[in-house]
């Protein structure tokens, strides 16, 4: 397997992982692992068996060659195209899915204030 071929097999597992909205510790459980022998795979500093590979794709419903060679963030950005996404909210998920762990979770913070907000706009007599 080529450099680009694990750095990309470890970001789309993030992500699938991530969408699935499962632990590193779930993912490992269901496929034999210890969380940190994962936690290294999903980092790329440590390259898996074809076992492990396999039984992934099957955790994930995905081929193994699509799980290495596939942009997964791609294929779920057209995903929700196809789900009659506005242009905006594409363009904030390709945003969002850039952005690093802490950035996430200040965006989503600064999204439910805003919400909060526009709540309390809408209660107000006028």
């Amino acid at each position: 397997m080529t450099i680009d071929d694990q750095l990309r097999l470890s970001r789309n597992l993030q992500i699938l992982r991530k969408a699935a909205r499962l632990s590193q510790k779930e993912i490992a459980a269901k496929v034999g692992l210890s969380r940190s022998t994962y936690g290294q795979i999903e980092q790329g500093a440590r390259q898996m068996d074809l076992e492990t590979l396999f039984k992934l794709s099957r955790v994930y419903r995905i081929t193994m060659d699509a799980l290495i060679r596939c942009d997964i963030q791609e294929i779920l950005s057209d995903f929700f195209i196809q789900q009659d996404c506005s242009r905006d909210e594409v363009q904030l998920l390709k945003i969002y899915a850039r952005l690093s762990d802490k950035a996430k979770g200040r965006l989503l913070e600064r999204g439910e204030e805003l919400y909060r907000q526009d709540l309390l706009r809408k209660k107000l007599p006028r």
